[in-house]
């Protein structure tokens, strides 16, 4: 299991919010907002491309292939689910 310590963390997401964390056995979509860090896959379901370049908007991440909103608090948008 790979732990990061809050403080890296943070200092990751200060420099780039959302943060993809990459490792041999996973893909991870970190973004802060606030004191609160979301988690999700870092593919978009629609159409399975990398949500790199994603923003949000609006207590959405919004998906830079074809702008497409899914919720932080629970990752429902257009009928799928991050």
């Amino acid at each position: 299991m790979n732990v990061i310590p809050r403080e890296e963390l943070d200092e990751h997401l200060a420099i780039k919010n959302p943060y993809f964390l990459k490792n041999a056995f996973f893909d991870i979509l970190i973004y802060k907002k606030g004191d609160n860090l979301y988690a999700t896959g870092t593919k978009c379901p629609h159409q399975g491309k990398s949500l790199e370049g994603c923003w949000e908007r609006n207590g959405h991440i919004i998906c830079p292939v074809h702008q497409y909103a899914f919720s932080l608090e629970n990752g429902r948008g257009h009928g799928m689910y991050l």
